[in-house]
């Protein structure tokens, strides 16, 4: 990421061996289950069940304008960027291959 991007979007992904993104992905819905759990055993059995299906609520519009904020910019145009970017590179290590090594950058 760029050196200006906010902490709240740094993470430190634990190692491949240790299950890597998918992981720490677990470990957030983990962390967000135990908070809920609080939230139900903290007050009454019907209150705790209004502020879970409240949260719930929440949740799903939070997913909602997520789902809004990456689909904005059409993503075939990353895509085609991407391919682009994969066959300059490719087209530039083969043609070192070719290059007298005087030349070779």
């Amino acid at each position: 990421m760029a050196p200006d991007t906010p902490r709240h979007y740094t993470f430190s992904l634990p190692p491949v061996e240790e299950g890597g993104r998918r992981a720490y992905i677990e470990q957030v819905y983990q962390s967000l289950n135990v908070a809920g759990d609080g939230l139900l055993s903290s007050s009454g059995e019907e209150e705790g069940q209004q502020h879970w299906d409240a949260v719930i609520e929440e949740t799903k519009t939070a997913f909602r304008h997520n789902i809004a904020v990456y689909s904005e910019e059409p993503m075939y145009m990353d895509g085609l960027r991407g391919c682009l970017n994969v066959a300059t590179g490719m087209l530039r290590s083969r043609e070192k291959l070719f290059l007298p090594v005087s030349l070779k950058r």
